[in-house]
């Protein structure tokens, strides 16, 4: 029997949860609510296992918040309008993990890839000899400290979306990418109910699945001024469209990202949440320092028409 692995995992809550969302906001909530479930797989069923996971710490923005789709599943079983993350705190604790937080030390940041670093770096001095160092977060900062884990002679997975940087990437052992992490921590038997009001019917073979995914954001792209966030998108796509978007995993293509690598009139630019996608013969390249999406930056989604 393969001797496990001795492991430290490091999470950088904000970060996976919005990658998530802009996923399933169903998957999101249940990667919060129920980290046992994708925990017990990372220790047991994840590629380059078995490993033990002798340290576990969750950075996370005890005030952070975030709004589910108004017109979406989680919203209306929820009965609010928004989701503190300090609701998912005790259900880490339960889960065995160290919870840091790390409120914002500025408008649109907080300190947990900086802690993160520190404590990782720290990780490699530390008495127990961590073979492998599991990082949940997308965010290419943590770059250099891959390459210094690196030459510590440590093994690195990251899980992070197909938009993360090439670079980091690159400086991990093992990459799994968001959208497969976000099938583990849905199970079946939770599949939420199917709205009663499905936008429209599902095409059932995957190469019309993603012809009919691709027709809807090449609309919203024409009749944008500016170009879109990716998780705003992601949205408007399940509620145009319907649950079938979701369970298909976007026709197949797994995540929303990865079905737009493949259209010819599209471009997809990395950045916060996944990147933005506009069109180059009408947008100018956005930045980093675009502002969030205003709700009103789309136009109104198409609702099903009256039998």
């Amino acid at each position: 029997m393969t001797e496990p692995r001795r492991a430290a995992l490091y999470l950088d809550f904000d970060n996976v949860f919005a990658g998530l969302a802009a996923i399933d906001e169903w998957a999101a909530w249940n990667f919060a609510a129920h980290p046992g479930r994708w925990l017990g797989w990372l220790a047991d069923a994840a590629p380059g296992g078995p490993r033990r996971l002798l340290v576990r710490r969750c950075y996370l923005n005890p005030a952070g918040w975030t709004e589910p789709d108004p017109n979406g599943e989680l919203a209306g079983w929820l009965g609010q309008s928004r989701l503190y993350y300090s609701r998912f705190r005790a259900d880490f604790v339960r889960a065995g993990f160290t919870v840091v937080d790390c409120p914002r030390l500025a408008r649109l940041k907080n300190a947990a890839d900086i802690v993160m670093a520190l404590d990782i770096h720290e990780a490699l001095d530390h008495p127990t000899h961590f073979e492998e160092m599991l990082i949940l977060s997308g965010d290419s900062d943590f770059t250099p400290l891959l390459h210094r884990l690196r030459e510590h002679d440590r093994r690195i997975m990251v899980i992070a979306p197909d938009s993360a940087a090439a670079a980091l990437r690159a400086a991990a052992d093992r990459v799994i990418p968001l959208g497969d992490f976000a099938e583990v921590t849905v199970p079946a038997e939770a599949d939420p109910p199917i709205p009663s009001n499905d936008a429209s019917a599902d095409p059932v073979d995957p190469a019309a699945q993603r012809a009919a995914i691709l027709a809807s954001l090449r609309r919203l792209v024409a009749t944008a001024e500016t170009p879109l966030h990716l998780p705003v998108l992601g949205k408007r796509i399940h509620l145009e469209l319907g649950g079938w978007v979701r369970r298909s995993r976007f026709g197949g293509a797994g995540t929303l990202a990865r079905l737009i690598e493949g259209a010819e009139d599209l471009v997809l630019e990395t950045g916060p949440g996944g990147g933005w996608l506009y069109d180059p013969g009408r947008h100018a390249p956005p930045s980093l320092n675009q502002p969030d999406l205003p709700p009103d930056a789309l136009p109104p989604p198409r609702l099903p028409e009256e039998p």
